[in-house]
């Protein structure tokens, strides 16, 4: 096989595998639940909303990722079933049509909250707050702030809760 040969296999062979990965950092970014079917489909009891996060001034030795707060760092958990999801129908379907801008230079998480939307079938929908620059991770990529990203979890909050945590999503 001549050197050139070798050059174009090696060139088509990194454009497939940055086209996959390009395609795969998509589908990370996307809503992965549809509100509006759930809304239309009256499917309210098949979506839960499960809250994670620090209490204010909690200090970490190092940047926690969503899944470790979720799994052991978690201070508070509050869980959140279909009734009373279906109270604040409205504000979950414009979750569905949020433009949200990717950041232009990507940052590490330190997740402090950290939410979770999943459905019985599997699907889930998850904002982990923050990373620089007031940035959040929906889904796993990082992308601008987005008031109704913190306007979704504050029903959803019990007062004190609330109160504790104010400073830093306002």
């Amino acid at each position: 096989m001549s050197m050139q040969k070798i050059i174009i296999a090696i060139i088509v062979t990194i454009a497939i595998i940055a086209g996959i990965a390009v395609i795969i950092y998509r589908k990370c970014g996307q809503n992965l639940i549809n509100f509006s079917e759930i809304a239309e489909n009256d499917n309210w009891d098949e979506l839960s909303l499960t809250i994670y996060y620090l209490s204010p001034g909690t200090l970490t030795l190092f940047p926690i990722g969503a899944e470790l707060l979720a799994d052991a760092w978690h201070e508070q958990r509050i869980v959140v079933y279909g009734n009373d999801l279906r109270e604040h129908a409205d504000l979950l379907l414009q979750l569905d049509t949020v433009k949200l801008i990717p950041v232009a230079e990507e940052s590490r998480i330190n997740a402090r909250i950290y939410y979770v939307f999943e459905t019985k079938g599997g699907r889930a929908f998850r904002v982990a707050m923050w990373g620089a620059g007031q940035s959040l991770f929906v889904n796993g990529r990082e992308v601008e702030e987005h008031s109704l990203l913190y306007d979704v979890l504050i029903p959803f909050l019990p007062e004190g809760i609330f109160l504790d945590i104010e400073h830093l999503i306002r």
